[in-house]
């Protein structure tokens, strides 16, 4: 039946689409039996989506209800149910609104918010995709997709309200992170409607007794600050102090809430302008004493990256603290060694460059030349982290005082040809596994004896990429 889909015209609808009930039937049989054959037969319903014939729509309950029940039965495996939650949210971008005049996205809603209920797992242990954390990718599917005026509301009165005021931490937790997705998808609608009503249920979060909520109010803040902007911004005075305090509090922890709290406060502070230079010598004291003592290099990783978001908002008004910031800085730029070393010195050239920026040509003058010496230094690392903040480095340094950039020209050129030209990291796929392959950065020596068709082809196409 999957074969016979690209070949579907308007006469076959009818005969076709009376087989689709047998087909489901079918895969459900498969999915008790197994799991590996039943994705494989789902696969004719992605084809379907793809025809230009609509023979889905019809189904389209049916379907969906087999979609959900896959979704929500914790025996089968992470993959299976993966998969189709996929096709739910495929069908949510292709099909939005045939699922609205059946109305059937509360009963979406219904199975996912649940799931985002659960805990989450461990970054050591987990794949990189199970239902739980799937669930959000298709919420914000559907926010992205289906009109904010309707859906927000059901959305917010039906499921974020009840589980932001549960008992249950995790249901707490799932609520706030429901509501920090919706942030971006349904943004307009917020801003008019429910801005200090978002905020009067993230905020005082941050004080909840569970971290997993507490991390989920970070997590709203963050997205607030990212796409709230600049209404967002009236509530600074409320909201920066929190962050600065959660700071200090996460790092004393060493919790997993330390990078959403940077997220949160990164997300604010870029997007303050001028108006962050009344916070900045609490907040830069802050940064600078976190980065020095952070018992992590995450947490110090962050801190200097955080260092540079302020700067990107204040501009000149870092001046007075930025000798204080690179007497500190410096340690970062020059450690030697692999592994964590490079980890910070990486993190440091990016905050350098966003001095350079930002600083003011007279005051960054006098740094230029260390600067370039600095990158050329480093130019040379394996590490590709590391050579692209060189780059970042150059390229902020020549638009503020190029002078000192000028005699390496030459060599920095030729490197960034080489690099250009470099297959580190490329590889050749290709659908047939009988096809010959090539690795991009062998040379391709002459056949004695005739190539088939297969193999000119193969080597045509490697001699476009070469050239390219």
């Amino acid at each position: 039946m999957s074969n016979i889909v690209p070949y579907l015209g308007s006469a076959h609808v009818k005969n076709f689409s009376n087989l689709l009930p047998a087909a489901l039937n079918a895969i459900k049989v498969l999915l008790g039996a197994d799991e590996e054959k039943a994705c494989t037969s789902f696969e004719l319903f992605d084809n379907l989506l793809e025809c230009e014939v609509g023979i889905v729509v019809p189904h389209l309950a049916s379907l969906l209800e087999l979609c959900l029940e896959v979704t929500k039965t914790e025996s089968l495996s992470d993959t299976t149910r993966v998969k189709f939650m996929t096709f739910i949210s495929w069908l949510l971008s292709t099909k939005k609104k045939a699922l609205q005049k059946l109305n059937l996205i509360p009963g979406i809603l219904g199975v996912l918010l649940p799931l985002m209920a659960c805990p989450d797992r461990d970054e050591d242990d987990m794949d990189s995709e199970y239902p739980g954390s799937y669930a959000r990718n298709v919420l914000d599917t559907m926010c992205l997709h289906l009109p904010s005026d309707k859906f927000m509301p059901l959305l917010y009165k039906n499921y974020i309200d009840p589980a932001i005021n549960s008992s249950n931490n995790l249901e707490r937790k799932a609520g706030l992170t429901a509501l920090a997705i919706s942030a971006e998808g349904c943004c307009e609608y917020l801003l008019e409607n429910m801005l200090e009503e978002c905020l009067r249920r993230s905020v005082p979060a941050l004080k909840d007794p569970s971290p997993e909520v507490r991390n989920a109010a970070l997590y709203c803040l963050g997205q607030f600050a990212e796409h709230f902007q600049p209404e967002i911004l009236k509530f600074s005075d409320d909201i920066l102090p929190l962050l600065c305090e959660k700071i200090s509090e996460e790092m004393a922890q060493e919790t997993g809430a330390l990078t959403r709290t940077y997220y949160a406060l990164e997300s604010f502070c870029e997007n303050m302008g001028d108006k962050i230079v009344g916070y900045l010598p609490d907040l830069v004291g802050k940064l600078v004493i976190h980065m020095v003592n952070s018992p992590s290099v995450h947490g110090k990783e962050l801190a200097i990256s955080a260092l540079g978001a302020v700067t990107n908002a204040a501009e000149e008004a870092i001046l007075p603290f930025l000798p204080r910031i690179m007497n500190e800085l410096k340690v970062f730029l020059k450690a030697e060694g692999e592994g964590d070393e490079i980890r910070l010195r990486t993190q440091a050239i990016d905050t350098l460059s966003v001095f350079a920026r930002k600083v003011g040509k007279e005051t960054f003058a006098g740094m230029a030349g260390d600067c370039v010496e600095l990158g050329l230094v480093n130019m040379g690392s394996d590490d590709p982290d590391l050579r692209r903040c060189i780059y970042s480095l150059f390229a902020a340094v020549s638009s503020t005082s190029p002078q000192p950039l000028l005699i390496h020209t030459e060599r920095i050129v030729a490197r960034m040809l080489e690099t250009l030209d470099s297959t580190e990291g490329m590889t050749t796929e290709y659908k047939d596994p009988s096809v010959p392959r090539f690795d991009l950065d062998d040379s391709i020596e002459e056949g004695t004896g005739e190539e088939s068709d297969d193999e000119d082809e193969v080597l045509g196409d490697y001699e476009n990429i070469e050239g390219i």
